[in-house]
Formats: C-alpha cells, sequence, structure tokens
C-alpha cells in the first residue's frame, strides 16, 4: 500500500468518526430541545398522568417558604413544564411568568394557570422584565450539558433578577448507575441510568406504561456538584450561596438524592 492509499484510508476513516460525532450531537440536541423532537409532542399529553406520583403540593409549599422568607412577589419558573408549580405558586398570590422550550407543554400550563407563559429556551430568553426570584425545579438545569450552556444560562438568569433577587435551583444528583421499576395505579415507571464519572452525564431512561399506552424517552443529564456550581454561580456573580437537602433545610451533601441550590444577585 503506498502513501496516497495509506493517506486516502486516514481520510475515510477522519470522516467517519466525523459523522458518528455530528450524530450525537444532534441526538443530545434534540433532548435538551424538546420542541425538535417529535417524541415529546406526545409526551406533554401524558405527562401530568405520568407524574400524578410526583408530590407537587408538597414542593410548592417548600418553595413557597423560602420565597416568603426572601419577601418575593414576583416569580419566573424557567422550565415550567405543564405549570403545576405555578398553579400552586399562584394560589399562594404570587405574580408569576413560565417559561419552557416546549410548547405542547405551555399549551397545557396556559389551560392550568392565570400566568403569561413563554415558549424561549432557557439560554437566550429574554422577557424585558425582572423577579424577586427565579426558580428553575425537576432537574431543568442539569439540562445544561455544557459549561457554556450552565454559564449562559446563570447569566441569563442574573439579568432577569431584581437586585437582592433569589434563584432557587433543583439539581438531580446521583452518585451511580442504577433500575428502579415502580407502580402507581395501573402506570409502571421503569428508570434506569448510567453515570459516566469521567464526563458526569448520566445516561437516563425513563420509560411509562399503562392500560393503553407506552412512552419511552432517552437524554442525557450533566451532574453538577456542589463544588463545582458554587464555582459557576460565583463566576457569573451570584452571592450567598446554600445547599439543601432534597426540599427540606437540611444542609445539603454531595449524596443528597437532589440538591436544592439557592443564591443571590
Amino acid at each position: 500500500m503506498n502513501k496516497t492509499e495509506k493517506f486516502i484510508i486516514i481520510k475515510k476513516h477522519t470522516l467517519f468518526l466525523w459523522i458518528i460525532l455530528v450524530s450525537l450531537m444532534q441526538q443530545y440536541t434534540n433532548c435538551i430541545n424538546p420542541s425538535s423532537h417529535a417524541m415529546y409532542s406526545t409526551y406533554a399529553q401524558y405527562y401530568d398522568r405520568f407524574y400524578t406520583i410526583k408530590k407537587y403540593d408538597l414542593e410548592t409549599v417548600y418553595i413557597h417558604e423560602l420565597l416568603s422568607k426572601h419577601g418575593a412577589l414576583t416569580i419566573l419558573d424557567l422550565g415550567c413544564g405543564t405549570g403545576t408549580h405555578l398553579a400552586g405558586l399562584e394560589q399562594f398570590g404570587y405574580t408569576c411568568v413560565g417559561v419552557d422550550i416546549n410548547q405542547e407543554m405551555l399549551e397545557l400550563a396556559q389551560s392550568k394557570v392565570k400566568s403569561r407563559v413563554v415558549q424561549a429556551n432557557m439560554h437566550n430568553f429574554d422577557l424585558n422584565e425582572k423577579f424577586d426570584a427565579i426558580i428553575s425545579m425537576f432537574a431543568v438545569f442539569n439540562h445544561n450539558l455544557t459549561d457554556e450552556d450552565a454559564l449562559a444560562t446563570l447569566q441569563n438568569i442574573k439579568r432577569h433578577l431584581n437586585k437582592n433577587g433569589m434563584l432557587i435551583l433543583d439539581l438531580y444528583n446521583p452518585q451511580s448507575s442504577g433500575e428502579k421499576t415502580e407502580c402507581y395505579g395501573d402506570i409502571m415507571r421503569t428508570m434506569k441510568w448510567e453515570l459516566d464519572r469521567s464526563t458526569n452525564i448520566c445516561l437516563s431512561n425513563v420509560s411509562f406504561t399503562s392500560s393503553n399506552l407506552t412512552h419511552d424517552s432517552l437524554f442525557p443529564l450533566k451532574i453538577y456538584s456542589m463544588e463545582y456550581i458554587e464555582k459557576l454561580l460565583k463566576q457569573c456573580g451570584y452571592t450567598y450561596i446554600h445547599f439543601y437537602d432534597n426540599y427540606t433545610l437540611k444542609p445539603g451533601t454531595p449524596s443528597s438524592k437532589n440538591l436544592i441550590v439557592i443564591a443571590y444577585n
């Protein structure tokens, strides 16, 4: 084999690897941009049914306790989904706005709430107003897969906060790979997750099955340690950063299943 033939083979292999890499990046983009992925249109219809097991009422009370201590009145829910947290916060008298990238989710949210809801990306939404507090629950922030995206989101949030405004993040924080199956009435939920500690990317597969439908979704999440999210927050100028354990007032730890992060503008 001469040098020219070897060069052609190497070029072909390089092109093949680039095609694979671009394909993987497109899959990741589809996962963090639900509006570009057809399956989310179907998923939105059944989202609330699948998550009847989620304790939104207790979570909303917890959020209200944090907000009321801060004296917040105006709230932005970033990644509001179908608006269940928004609806609860409205009941407590807050003036709210919801932002989500998924139009189908927002249509369901609008049927529940009086609040304005806006379709936008968390990296670059622009509402031309500021809020006393911004919340981002249910691992929404974990969809920022790169430092660039995480910093863009944190900076954009900061731009929408009033002076001394409060940020509340709910971060998913698994410590290892795993699998579990739970049944709630006629709905069975199977969760499998593979955590790659070299990248801190957790690839999650969630399957819902009921008597008349099945839904399966695969998506990556970035896992942020306490030290790392604190570093990013400080880099963006946030202060008075606190960590709580899984919707309690107990101090958060590196092994907390969910980390509630509080920071101030």
